[in-house]
């Protein structure tokens, strides 16, 4: 324990070393030199937020050491036990041997022959007795009944009346398998249908149906009702609602039906209201269409009328703020409100699982780290997704990405068994780290096992792009190797990785790795992401999305040559200018999207020179050079983004070529004309917008062409908040040019900006503002 205890103190020693000499810079500001009562104010909150951060460490770092004493308390106590009950059971042993050791009395020898005949004797008659015994059994046997005994026992509970008029059509549902709902709907049309049957017995028929059989099947049940002259129930149409509303999405065919089931329960109610159940599948129906009007449109119906919604109406409300709408603020308020509600209304661990991914979703780890300490501290379970989450948002600061493995090792401590979204999260851990040679046997492992995904490929494309921006700055070791059991295990996962294919396997197992354990060059990273895509579009080509195109565009982008990115950009993006494009999420850091100053010294600078092609670069596999030949290429482009004509500018600017990154700003005005454009919020477009603006003012400093980024900078003073992290870099140049005037430029928009977005005061305003209102 001393041992443990100095180990935990020198490892918070060292992480409040870091926190305190971590830079500000990391924080949003828009101020160019910050006066002394601002400098400490800053101060003041790190201070705080870095306070808060060892807190947890130390509270969770106790927590666990306690936790590890109970389990050693435990293991002791049933040692203990176990030696008890081996006491016990030798003691036993040993009296059994005595007793077979003990010798015959003399005088039980002497008349054994007596005893033997007695013996024989009784044994008649038992057998006597045993026979009569049998006899009375046969006379009082009753007759087999074949009506009564049928082998053909459905699986589910059906009413009486439904069975007899199925007979033997009950086959096809004896196993919960494979039931043939359609065939059993035949035949109980051939015997009558409904008719005769009590509407009891319909609705237990009804209930023990599939939701998926009823979605497919409540026309021809609606069909026997109405000849049965059965009148069709709220409660009946509520089951074909809920078969219409499963799965993940509605359709909009399935959603016209279910309005019409809806319109047909307030007819039925007299236009007055509908019951507790129809507005709570109504809430999860529109939950599932991310259509939040809706939802307030009945949850206000049952206000009106008096209804409480239930938790689990909550909880489906909050999860459509969360992984739907991706509303923060209003998944806090309903959590909130679940929390203080009632008793009965307190968040499980669903609902925590639900607000702590929105809280890493919105990059505040350290409010999600609150409430699984507020979990544990309430006595509400943890699971395996909780400590996932937990994990995605620790790695993504630097103060904590020691922490991200520990949750991933606890779902092991627990004793569950990894999911496939764990080992998928792994995979993002190891290239967030930048520990490629890592990334790579993981994604080798879920390979193997047949178990690949979309979102495993995605997380191999950001390794590789993580491993660019390597190229150009100094990376730490991976966080993993800090852990005792993250280094065995990275070691164990490394030493089974195989670089080479095996014959005797399907070619789509065999992965087209480079024979290396590491790779750091430009030119090996390169030619085996290209080589990747190239094996993933042939054997997995369902992968293939824009999150995972847009990381493998921005691989070229940071280390390629103009002629390397622009083969990318053309083969595997077009512009959508017909149709709508789904909108997906992104994975690609914001700081790996601004451009970082080349290193000349680098070894491998003379890619990004190059103004020539070769047909056959080894930066390039093969494979794609053929499947530009067939027709059906073009399926399995993508459309493009605002983010890929981002990444594009940034390859311009890292390259130095001016006339493709006027290419790219034309295009970018087709783009805003688009369908997929067009349909976007206002405030959607405003920050796709500033961030392609801010992409070519970032990128006109890097070729030196300072004025055309001051331009775009004065036209879009009013339309954007461009603030001090933006302008960094093209103040960073004009200085370094001896552009003073362009500096005081630079400074005048920045202040501007702060008045005119934040709502700044000067001291005159403010000495007014004080007069008018006497405070």
């Amino acid at each position: 324990m001393i041992v443990r205890n100095v180990v935990s103190q020198s490892r918070l020693k060292a992480l409040r070393g870091r926190l305190q000499t971590s830079s500000c810079e990391q924080s949003r500001s828009i101020f160019m030199v910050r006066s002394k009562k601002q400098t400490k104010a800053g101060d003041r909150n790190t201070t705080k937020r870095n306070e808060k951060i060892l807190d947890f460490v130390k509270d969770e770092d106790y927590r666990k050491a306690k936790q590890r004493e109970a389990e050693y308390k435990k293991r002791l106590q049933e040692l203990k036990n176990l030696t008890a009950e081996v006491s016990q059971m030798l003691d036993r042993n040993k009296k059994e041997e005595e007793l077979k050791n003990l010798p015959m009395a003399s005088d039980l020898r002497k008349d054994s022959m007596s005893v033997y005949s007695r013996l024989e004797g009784s044994d008649e008659d038992n057998s006597r007795q045993v026979t009569n015994t049998a006899s009375l059994a046969s006379n009082s046997t009753i007759d087999f009944n074949a009506a009564q005994r049928t082998l053909l026992t459905p699986s589910i509970e059906l009413p009486e009346s439904i069975k007899e008029r199925l007979g033997l059509a009950i086959k096809f549902l004896v196993t919960k398998h494979n039931q043939n709902w359609s065939l059993v709907l035949q035949q109980l049309q051939l015997a009558g249908g409904f008719k005769d049957v009590p509407p009891k017995d319909v609705r237990k028929f009804l209930y023990a149906m599939p939701l998926g059989d009823v979605a497919k099947l409540h026309h021809i049940i609606e069909q026997m009702l109405v000849e049965a002259d059965i009148e069709i129930s709220p409660k009946i149409l509520n089951v074909f609602i809920s078969g219409l509303s499963q799965g993940g999405s509605i359709s909009d065919p399935n959603l016209v039906e279910i309005e019409s089931y809806v319109s047909r329960i307030y007819e039925l109610n007299k236009g007055k209201k509908l019951p507790r159940d129809t507005y709570e599948l109504m809430i999860r129906v529109h939950g599932k269409r991310n259509d939040l009007e809706k939802i307030n449109h009945f949850l206000g119906e049952m206000k009106a009328n008096k209804l409480e919604p239930s938790p689990v109406t909550y909880l489906d409300i909050l999860s459509t703020c969360v992984y739907k709408a991706r509303d923060h603020k209003q998944a806090v308020e309903i959590f909130d409100t679940l929390k203080f509600l009632s008793q009965k209304t307190k968040p499980d661990t669903r609902a925590y699982q639900d607000i702590i991914v929105s809280y890493v979703n919105n990059n505040d780890i350290e409010k999600a780290l609150d409430l699984y300490r507020e979990m544990l501290n309430s006595g509400v379970s943890v699971n395996q997704k909780i400590l996932v989450g937990l994990a995605k948002g620790c790695i993504s600061r630097e103060e904590l990405k020691f922490k991200a493995w520990d949750f991933m090792f606890d779902i092991y401590n627990n004793g569950w068994e990894p999911s496939l979204e764990t080992y998928e999260y792994m995979v993002y851990l190891a290239s967030k780290d930048f520990d490629i040679a890592f990334t790579r046997a993981l994604y080798s492992k879920l390979n193997e096992s047949g178990s690949l995904t979309a979102k495993a490929f995605t997380f191999l494309m950001l390794a590789y792009s993580r491993a660019a921006v390597a190229c150009k700055i100094d990376c730490p070791p991976s966080s993993i190797t800090f852990h005792e059991t993250g280094r065995v295990f990275r070691r164990n996962i490394l030493s089974d990785l195989k670089y080479t294919g095996s014959s005797d396997k399907d070619e789509s197992i065999n992965l087209p790795f480079l024979p290396l354990l590491d790779i750091k060059t430009k030119r090996e990273i390169l030619a085996e992401s290209s080589a990747m895509w190239a094996h993933t579009l042939i054997h997995n080509p369902e992968f293939i999305n824009n999150e995972n195109t847009n990381t493998y565009l921005n691989i070229a982008a940071h280390i390629g040559s103009i002629e390397d990115f622009e083969e990318r950009f053309h083969s595997t993006t077009y512009l959508d200018v017909a149709q709508n494009e789904n909108q997906t999420r992104f994975i690609i850091d914001e700081s790996e999207i601004n451009t970082m100053q080349d290193d000349d010294n680098n070894r491998d600078t003379d890619l990004s020179r190059s103004k020539t092609r070769d047909r056959h670069s080894i930066t390039t596999s093969p494979l794609l050079h053929r499947l530009e030949k067939t027709p059906n290429l073009s399926l399995k482009k993508v459309a493009r983004t605002s983010l890929t004509y981002v990444i594009a500018l940034n390859a311009a600017g890292n390259c130095k070529n001016y006339p493709f990154a006027q290419k790219i700003w034309v295009e970018r005005g087709l783009f805003r004309k688009s369908p997929s454009f067009i349909n976007l919020s206002r405030d959607k477009k405003n920050k796709l917008d500033f961030e392609f603006a801010n992409a070519m003012v970032s990128n006109l400093a890097e070729m030196n062409l300072l004025q055309d980024a001051l331009a775009i900078l004065v036209s879009t003073e009013y339309q954007f908040k461009w603030t001090w992290r933006e302008l960094n870099k093209l103040y960073e140049k004009a200085e370094m040019h001896g552009h003073e005037k362009l500096c005081k430029t630079i400074k005048g928009i920045v202040n501007r900006a702060q008045i005119n977005f934040e709502g700044k005061l000067k001291r005159r305003d403010f000495r007014e503002y004080v007069k008018k209102r006497g405070y």
